[in-house]
């Protein structure tokens, strides 16, 4: 009997950690690690803190998981998470070059960014296969953060090393339709190159949780529209520039609310002192976000206007699972806005568009929830059809079993 194919998984995050990241890279391990021989490299155990979520034991053998050490830095501070990423990926980097082998697929995230560039570098010492997967697009997304200009003496040079990183790869695999464009864009040569697998809902799925029985009443907001937003408080959402935005509606029937943590949750709570429409409830475990999402009328994601391609709301996936319908506000024919315009599951704004948004909400009453209910019911039904676990989980298992073929040397 033939050898397997091995595939090293490199990435930052990994199990126990129950950031999304972290939770997609595991799950998509455990698929492959029934077929492939599988090593992991990655940072320390714990990152974000807690257990991953509906696992009792470790996904793939622990022996199989080779883990580099780097001090527990501020994510949350700009120049405490460059650090971080630089002395990861010296680490990665570092166990990559001595653990891989000329038939080896390596298989990695693009974050840290910086460690795209250097496993393209190692590919050329030892001749891997190398296949990207795509969350965000570096360096276009820190220009779109305003992190950095784009018009910054040094920023054709990191663009055009990035670009030469993905140009590498013998394969990049996006989670939307507008990165797959932003992708081919820098490198139309190597546009036969991209793949798209989207992100998915939870195995077992989000359970639906009767509106009565959510955190809603318990709330005093039983006579009220929720919006809730529920995840990362990062700079990629555009929170700050949502506040602003929706400092002009007057509609006394809505109420929004704001769980999550991140780099912006200080500003985003100063930003909301003292204003009755909005409501901060802070961080919650991934094991509570069935009843997290049921305590909504309308799922609220929101993606920065400068981020069309350079990355997509995960989150929206479990919000259909969940069975609320999708309020977005984002760079129009994004994926999430194709995604609910093409299936009636929500309604879907560009921030060019701040005033039909605006006039949308302002119109909401609790005479509206039959309606709301709906479209809740369709985005349940879209998420056991088309964005299930297993059904995502296995178009990775067949591209790295056609890929395996396609390129046996």
């Amino acid at each position: 009997m033939s050898e397997k194919q091995r595939i090293i998984l490199v990435s930052e995050l990994f199990y126990p950690d129950e950031s999304s990241t972290s939770y997609i890279l595991t799950k998509i391990s455990y698929e492959l690690a029934r077929d492939f021989d599988l090593m992991v490299l990655t940072g320390p155990v714990s990152y974000e803190g807690g257990e991953h979520y509906n696992s009792a034991k470790p996904l793939i053998d622990e022996l199989g998981i080779k883990r580099v050490w780097v001090p527990e830095l501020n994510k949350n501070n700009l120049f405490k998470r460059f650090l971080r990423f630089l002395l990861l990926t010296i680490g990665l980097g570092w166990k990559t070059l001595l653990k891989s082998r000329h038939s080896d697929i390596i298989f990695t995230v693009t974050n840290p960014a910086p460690l795209l560039v250097a496993l393209a570098i190692i590919k050329k010492l030892r001749g891997f296969r190398l296949v990207f997967l795509v969350h965000d697009v570096f360096p276009e997304n820190v220009v779109a953060l305003g992190i950095i200009r784009d018009n910054h003496f040094i920023y054709p040079f990191i663009r055009w090393i990035f670009d030469w990183a993905y140009n590498s790869a013998d394969r990049v695999i996006t989670i939307g339709r507008d990165m797959s464009e932003v992708i081919a864009k820098k490198n139309p040569a190597a546009a036969n190159k991209i793949v798209l697998i989207e992100n998915w809902a939870d195995y077992p799925m989000v359970e639906r949780v009767p509106r009565h029985e959510s955190m809603i009443p318990k709330m005093g907001l039983s006579d009220r529209i929720v919006i809730q937003y529920a995840g990362n408080i990062g700079r990629a959402q555009g929170l700050l520039e949502f506040l602003d935005l929706v400092s002009t509606i007057s509609n006394d029937y809505v109420r929004f609310v704001f769980r999550g943590s991140g780099a912006m949750s200080t500003a985003l709570r100063e930003a909301t002192l003292g204003r009755d429409c909005f409501i901060l409830e802070g961080a919650y475990l991934r094991s509570d976000q069935s009843l997290i999402l049921a305590s909504c009328d309308i799922a609220l994601v929101i993606l920065g206007p400068n981020m069309y391609g350079l990355g997509v709301p995960s989150k929206t996936y479990n919000v259909l699972a969940s069975g609320k319908p999708v309020l977005f506000l984002g760079p129009k024919d994004s994926e999430i806005y194709r995604l609910i315009k093409s299936n009636d599951i929500g309604w879907a704004f560009d921030w060019h568009d701040a005033n039909k948004f605006i006039q949308f909400v302002d119109k909401l009453s609790i005479l509206d929830l039959p309606a709301i209910e709906a479209r809740g019911n369709k985005a349940r039904e879209l998420a056991e059809t088309s964005f299930s676990e297993a059904r995502q989980l296995a178009k990775f298992k067949a591209f790295f079993d056609g890929f395996q073929t396609s390129t046996t040397k």
